[in-house]
């Protein structure tokens, strides 16, 4: 009975009229909750289909070898000459973002740190059947690590 009228205690205090700020996590939880279920992607860029990914942008890093890429609905394959097929899920984060998510998922290292977040793709206007990108980090917008374009195949 004890742990009852505490429990009712604690959640009278989180009631609006005695407490406005010690609501606002859970509803900014809801609020967060909700808007992940509604959102729905609008970006047109890059419909169904086989696109060739080339890679234009040096970088410090060694730029992957051109391969193809099928999108179908959310799920994708991508192969190419000298790399391993992939098959994987289209995770669109917000407008033209979007992550290709590997299935069944790759073991990760416990320890290694990924200080500016997961990498994803941003897709911009090109021309005709061409798509450009850039692949960037999820907390560091200004860090371009690659830049390329998707060109449909007929």
């Amino acid at each position: 009975m004890r742990h009852y009228k505490r429990c009712m205690q604690f959640l009278w205090s989180l009631h609006p009229s005695r407490n406005i700020t010690a609501m606002f996590p859970f509803k900014s939880l809801f609020l967060f909750v909700s808007l992940t279920f509604i959102y729905k992607n609008d970006c047109t860029l890059l419909p169904n289909g086989k696109y060739l990914t080339r890679y234009t942008m040096p970088t410090l890093y060694q730029l992957p070898a051109d391969s193809y890429l099928i999108i179908n609905n959310d799920s994708f394959i991508q192969y190419g000459k000298g790399i391993d097929s992939t098959k994987g899920r289209v995770r669109w984060l917000y407008g033209c973002q979007f992550k290709l998510d590997i299935l069944p998922k790759p073991a990760v290292d416990s320890n290694v740190v990924y200080p500016y977040g997961e990498s994803f793709i941003e897709l911009n206007k090109g021309n005709l059947d061409t798509i450009n990108f850039r692949v960037t980090y999820r907390r560091a917008l200004n860090l371009t690590v690659y830049k390329g374009e998707f060109i449909k195949q007929k």
